[in-house]
């Protein structure tokens, strides 16, 4: 069934987007990009309405992408392989785009992303139906002259992902940017405001420092999206990875997350928003503290204990996105005195995760001063970071009858108590997390 043109606004220009995804995903991986199509059809949606997006492989080779490529509701079309690197996408984008044009009139432009020269007589073809062509495909040679001379406008994907400075060529000619109204001079943007640490409301800054100092010397590749969109999908990888028990990855993921992020507030960009930011920064410390104190590093992870229940005080939505956290990450941050000196952790029946008025009761049950000096020292730096939490633990103690033990505690030396059903891990807490050292975390 074919639309007619008087039932679309004439105003309106309508898109068909065809991408050689194989194409593409060489240039991905030659420029260590990991890919984000929102971004792309966010680009051309400033072109006009696509009508058509339609992406083109031999999909088992690329099942990685498939998730994010149904989520922005782009068709799949599968093509086989009929030689060892090689497949008929090409064709197939071919004849797809031209009985395109020909049954759906209203479509304006057509949008090839790939830099293969088997695109031009397409164009042209194209141009003979009265279209636009635009074409999209990697810089330099890997975009074919005969495919860039033949579209009415050629951008790199550099641009569109907004990897590098922006370069355009229409017709063969190199273009900086996109030239000024006759008679007006190129506005010179007036650059950013500084960014300042103080402006973000996140809090007392004294317990964040830790995670300011890893955000702000987390290094990013050269290629590194600056969006939102980006820090989003980052931050998505991330809690896949911890899904997966791959908590090395897991770190890094949710790190990257936050310093795109920092890097979106610090240029303005409108879509960045505080909020998140807390959110990855909480997330970041959920899993760096669980690291930490697999490492045994005790002391460095209680900072990224601190950390996330600051965090939680400045912004109830913060609390509402990670309140599953919450009571493993109090449970993790007073039971770490047990690691600390060599004591087994307590648990329930069944290995059932005790709560944090439980462990605090076994600590007092156990009645060793080394442990109950340590405890209370913890008690003591979450009031100062997060009153809200340590007062509810409090009640929590009092409900169950723990608070009269520690009130009467003695100074009788007991010696070094272990509650017998030690082992630490259940089904109702998260995993703690691997050294950073194995092999299956340190994957890229």
């Amino acid at each position: 069934m074919s639309y007619e043109p008087d039932s679309f606004s004439a105003r309106t220009q309508y898109l068909a987007v065809y991408i050689d995804f194989e194409n593409l995903a060489i240039w991905a991986h030659d420029e260590s990009v990991t890919l984000y199509l929102n971004d792309l059809l966010r680009f051309l949606a400033r072109r006009g309405r696509i009508a058509v997006k339609q992406a083109y492989a031999n999909w088992k080779n690329f099942d990685e992408y498939r998730f994010d490529m149904t989520l922005n509701a782009i068709d799949l079309v599968q093509v086989y392989s009929v030689g060892q690197g090689k497949n008929r996408a090409d064709i197939r984008i071919a004849l797809d785009a031209l009985e395109a044009a020909m049954v759906h009139p209203h479509l304006t432009t057509f949008v090839i992303v790939s830099g293969d020269s088997d695109f031009g007589p397409l164009a042209s073809k194209l141009h003979k139906y009265g279209k636009r062509v635009i074409g999209i495909g990697p810089p330099g040679e890997r975009s074919h002259r005969l495919f860039i001379r033949a579209c009415d406008e050629f951008l790199f994907l550099n641009q569109v992902f907004n990897l590098k400075p922006r370069r355009v060529e229409t017709n063969g000619q190199h273009v900086e940017d996109e030239p000024a109204p006759d008679g007006e001079q190129p506005a010179e943007a007036a650059p950013p405001a500084p960014f300042v640490l103080d402006e973000i409301p996140l809090g007392d800054p004294e317990p964040l420092r830790v995670l300011w100092q890893d955000i702000l010397t987390c290094e990013l590749s050269e290629n590194q999206p600056l969006t939102s969109l980006a820090a989003q999908k980052l931050a998505t990888e991330a809690m896949d990875a911890r899904k997966n028990r791959r908590f090395g990855l897991s770190v890094r993921r949710f790190l990257l997350a936050n310093r795109v992020l920092w890097e979106c507030l610090e240029q303005r960009q409108p879509e960045a928003q505080v909020s998140e930011l807390r959110w990855y920064m909480a997330s970041y410390a959920s899993v760096r503290a669980g690291q930490l104190l697999n490492r045994k590093e005790y002391e460095l992870a209680r900072d990224y204990y601190l950390s996330f229940f600051s965090l939680l005080q400045v912004d109830g939505a913060v609390r509402s996105r990670v309140e599953g956290l919450v009571k493993p990450m109090l449970v993790y941050y007073l039971g770490s005195t047990y690691r600390e000196l060599g004591l087994r952790m307590p648990s329930g029946f069944q290995n059932r995760l005790l709560t944090p008025a439980e462990i605090s009761g076994k600590v007092l049950e156990q009645q060793d001063p080394q442990l109950r000096e340590r405890w209370e020292e913890l008690l003591g730096r979450l009031e100062r970071v997060n009153g809200d939490v340590y007062r509810q633990l409090l009640e929590n103690m009092e409900a169950l009858g723990v608070a009269e033990d520690w009130d009467e505690f003695g100074e009788e030396e007991n010696g070094h108590g272990v509650y017998e059903n030690a082992a630490y891990e259940s089904r109702e807490q998260p995993a703690p997390l691997e050294p950073a050292g194995n092999p299956q975390e340190d994957e890229p």
